[in-house]
């Protein structure tokens, strides 16, 4: 039946995007992208002769046909995804209705969980401590994989909305055909418009991007999903007051300077000044709906203390009292409200100046956040004393739930850079003092000085900075922290992240910083570890810090806790998908300790992509394989590009993804049970020689010299920089090297050439030249598979990234290399990941991968049939590009290849 209805919608739209490309192209191409789908379809049936077929005629595409055809099929995939998200809200409506019926929680929602804690004897006061002690914070990034426009986003989320209107049943024949009529006209503009940016977005640019998810979804999603929270508990609980909200918002946009010039201390504080002024527009929004609710009678009564703030407000503002006795007479909460929403007007046209020492508020400003949220609790407890109890239960208390979770920041803003730059500027500095060369001194001496210099009273930086440009920055980025938690708030930015952090001076350097500017009580420093040896040592480098008494001060003084970050994207590229994912294991279950030795409570903050390379996939079971230790209530996740999207674009979705993650932290700060590893030993061990052998044969690969001329020719990296999806520069310094080269893009060209190579590559090598023919080792592996969360989700990611890559369209991808790069570079390629494949099948019992996931398995082979032409066409034009000597010739078709690189992300529904 779910089929049904998906192939009914599917059709649809592909038979409307076939009438435009009629109407807009002519039937020619029409019937050209025809053929070219009937021959996909043929070859992925197993005609060889369809496959040796479509490849001449793509070939033979003049450049504006292929683009027709690339476009074609790049629009039927954007359509596409619209309709499996449909169904996806559909399914998830009818699980709620069939649970309900059953009188049973749905699956992975706080209810559920709950539910499971309740049934294994956690008492009320056990559950107020735990609940109390949650914390979930997902951070938005503007790192560059969303490959889609604002303005295709913006017209896609339309269509959608008119796919929901055909599917009720309430709706006339009239609303229909009204809506059918309407998803035509969309097709052809979305048809009419380019998908790719003619410019590179400034940073600003992706702040505002990111506000559209708080503005459009998040705002209105967060007090559903606390609602669900305080249904749950007092269903089992109700001797418990309402818990606090879980979930606190953060951003890296606006923010993350590391590696990116563009993002200036300048940038910084119009970034924070645009949430704020989004923030204090979703309050007056809020405001608004509620003035035409509560027209509550004066004769019902208020408190006292609504009464006096009455009055003080309208000695502040007279004309606002005038109007609001005239329209409203004897209805005292619509005046508190028209208060409210003056003061929150001023606040507003404060937040918009730049922030100047001589430019004060006017009378009436509120200060932060928490004044709004005192005058909206004096309104709820009126109400409550006077017969309003539903009424401060409940769009009132939607709104305090939406201000103690966002604040007039909106989403706290992480602040990040590289610890070179900080040890540059200390260089800088100390050598004013006498103490030349700091950069070179060894650990031990940094952190002497460094200690001395945070117990000393003396400033180190004078007012009027005069050291070089970049010193200055840095120095300035931290008085600018003091500048942001006077203007919004100690939320607007509560975390300094320091990139490549390889000794506790890294840290300690930023916190002496920090200090001079004072704003070091405000702010966690966070150090980042992001390669392979980098986690081997963070638990080293974190008991060095602890076991300072200066920086352990600085911990208790921000109420004991400590963050630490670590990062999936660049351990992978480092190490490889099975020695990262065990590196990044043993530091989660190494930190904790280290934390719990010392008194102090772990946050953890994942940096994490949305690529299975990168550290994806689904976030709730990511969690529940974590080792139960390394929660504790608390986790920060990053949120990156199109997961920004797929996730948070739409109200029910976002509401899913949300709860499954709030509810698997749930369960796994109240330690769930969970298998082992209970022969932890011998499973740890297999893990580790795995490990071993797994990064053997990836540093085999990449280190070879053929490797990284063999990228650059066999996928479109080069292209890619000129997607203009980001601020940021795709690599660091000039010419291509797999040091320079980031983390996104060496995913999103390996997805584009169907290898997925971040996912997989070295898994196939390390467990058959580990097991062998030893069936005890085979059985053994099997058991861990079957018991051990953390292996079978290493497994299971590592089958889906398998079974989206493609060997096929790879050796197409491989004949643009030369032969002497092909051989030493594919032909490893392709057999490993036969060892990969038959690895994980052995140990599965599967015929084919993902036989235990058959609608992920069926959308992929439907999928198919529709992304090889891309891949082809995108082969035929990049032969072209590298052969073209013409400069407009190579825009042109440059401009094609994007147009591919857009079609294949959205196929794939994967980027970096």
């Amino acid at each position: 039946m779910a089929r049904d209805f998906l192939s009914e919608r599917v059709h649809l739209l592909g038979d409307l995007l076939g009438e435009v490309l009629v109407e807009q192209e002519g039937r020619d191409l029409f019937d050209r992208v025809e053929e070219v789908r009937a021959l996909a379809k043929a070859g992925r049936a197993g005609d060889d002769d369809a496959v040796a077929r479509l490849l001449a005629q793509v070939d033979a595409l003049p450049l504006a046909e292929a683009r027709v055809v690339a476009k074609a099929f790049a629009s039927y995939f954007a359509l596409v995804n619209l309709a499996e998200e449909e169904e996806r809200r559909r399914v998830l409506r009818a699980r709620a209705r069939e649970a309900a019926a059953q009188g049973a929680p749905m699956a992975e929602t706080l209810d559920a969980a709950l539910a499971e804690l309740h049934a294994r004897g956690l008492t009320a006061t056990g559950a107020g401590a735990l609940l109390a002690g949650c914390r979930v914070m997902p951070v938005l990034t503007a790192h560059p994989t969303e490959a889609k426009r604002r303005t295709v986003l913006a017209k896609l989320q339309r269509i959608a909305g008119l796919l929901a209107r055909l599917s009720s049943e309430t709706a006339a024949p009239q609303d229909a055909d009204e809506a059918r009529r309407l998803l035509r006209e969309e097709i052809v503009a979305l048809w009419q418009t380019d998908e790719t940016r003619a410019a590179r977005p400034g940073v600003l640019d992706e702040v505002r991007n990111g506000l559209f998810f708080f503005e459009s979804t998040l705002f209105d999603v967060v007090p559903r999903l606390h609602r669900r929270l305080v249904e749950a508990v007092a269903a089992r609980w109700p001797e418990l007051p309402p818990p606090a909200p879980l979930l606190r918002f953060g951003s890296w946009i606006g923010g993350d300077r590391d590696g990116n010039p563009n993002v200036t201390p300048e940038v910084t504080e119009a970034a924070l000044r645009e949430h704020k002024r989004v923030a204090i527009g979703l309050y007056l929004r809020g405001l608004d709906r509620l003035h035409g609710h509560l027209s509550t009678a004066a004769r019902l009564g208020v408190s006292a203390e609504l009464q006096a703030g009455l009055e003080r407000d309208a000695a502040l503002f007279p004309d606002v009292a005038a109007r609001a006795a005239e329209r409203y007479p004897q209805q005292p909460y619509r005046h508190r409200l028209a208060f409210l929403y003056r003061r929150l007007e001023l606040t507003q046209e404060a937040a918009a100046r730049p922030w100047r020492p001589d430019l004060r508020p006017r009378p009436g400003t509120y200060a932060d956040a928490a004044e709004l949220a005192a005058d909206l609790r004096a309104i709820q407890d009126s109400l409550r004393r006077h017969r309003g109890q539903r009424l401060a239960d409940g769009r009132l208390h939607d709104l305090l739930v939406q201000v103690e979770t966002f604040g007039f920041h909106l989403a706290t803003l992480d602040l990040r850079q590289h610890s070179e730059r900080h040890a540059a500027a200390l260089d800088e500095i100390l050598a004013r003092y006498g103490a030349p060369g700091y950069r070179e001194w060894p650990e031990a001496k940094k952190r002497e000085v460094l200690v001395a210099e945070l117990r000393s009273a003396r400033p180190l930086t004078p007012a009027a900075l005069d050291f070089s440009p970049a010193t200055n920055e840095t120095v300035e980025l931290l008085r600018l922290v003091r500048r942001a938690h006077e203007r919004v708030g100690p939320r607007a930015i509560d975390s300094y992240v320091v990139s490549m952090t390889r000794g506790a001076s890294d840290v300690l350097a930023v916190l002496l910083l920090a200090k001079d500017a004072g704003v070091a009580d405000g702010l966690d420093v966070v150090p980042l570890f992001e390669t392979i040896d980098d986690l081997r040592a963070a638990p080293a480098i974190l008991e060095s810090l602890l076991a300072e008494p200066a920086y352990r001060a600085h911990v208790e003084r921000r109420g004991g806790a400590q963050q630490v970050m670590i990062g999936y994207s660049d351990s992978n590229k480092d190490g490889g998908y099975l020695t990262a994912n065990w590196e990044l294991h043993k530091a989660q279950r190494a930190l904790p300790a280290v934390c719990a030795k010392h008194g102090v409570a772990l946050t953890l903050f994942h940096g994490r992509g949305g690529s299975v390379g990168r550290g994806g996939g689904p976030a709730n079971r990511a969690i529940l394989a974590q080792p139960p230790e390394s929660v504790q209530g608390r986790i920060k996740l990053t949120e990156q590009g199109e997961t920004i999207t797929n996730r948070y674009a739409d109200p029910e979705l976002a509401l899913r993804h949300l709860e499954q993650f709030c509810s698997a932290v749930v369960l796994a700060t109240a330690n769930a049970p969970r298998p082992g590893p209970s022969r932890g030993g011998a499973w740890q061990q297999a893990l580790e020689e795995l490990a071993d052998r797994a990064h053997a044969a990836y540093r085999e690969l990449v280190e070879r010299p053929e490797l990284v001329p063999y990228f650059q020719s066999t996928t479109p990296i080069d292209e890619i920089a000129h997607l203009n999806i980001g601020s940021r520069p795709a690599r660091r310094g000039a010419g291509l090297t797999l040091d320079g080269l980031r983390a996104i893009p060496w995913v999103f060209a390996w997805t584009q050439s169907r290898v997925n190579l971040p996912g997989w590559y070295g898994l196939g090598s390390a467990i058959e030249s580990w097991a062998g023919e030893d069936q005890g080792r085979w059985e053994l592996l099997g058991e861990m598979q079957r018991e051990w969360r953390f292996f079978r989700a290493l497994l299971d990611n590592a089958r889906m990234a398998l079974r989206k890559a493609d060997m096929a369209i790879a050796r197409a991808c491989a004949s643009l290399a030369p032969r002497e790069l092909r051989e030493p570079v594919f032909g490893r390629i392709a057999f490993e990941y036969a060892r990969s494949e038959r690895a994980i099948l052995r140990l599965s019992g599967e015929r084919d991968l993902l036989d235990g996931q058959p609608w992920l398995q069926h959308s992929i082979r439907v999928r198919n049939p529709y992304i090889d032409p891309m891949n082809y066409v995108q082969v035929a034009l990049l032969a072209r590009l590298r052969a073209s000597s013409d400069p407009r010739e190579a825009e042109a078709i440059r401009d094609a290849v994007l147009l591919t690189v857009n079609g294949i992300a959205a196929g794939l529904r994967n980027t970096g």
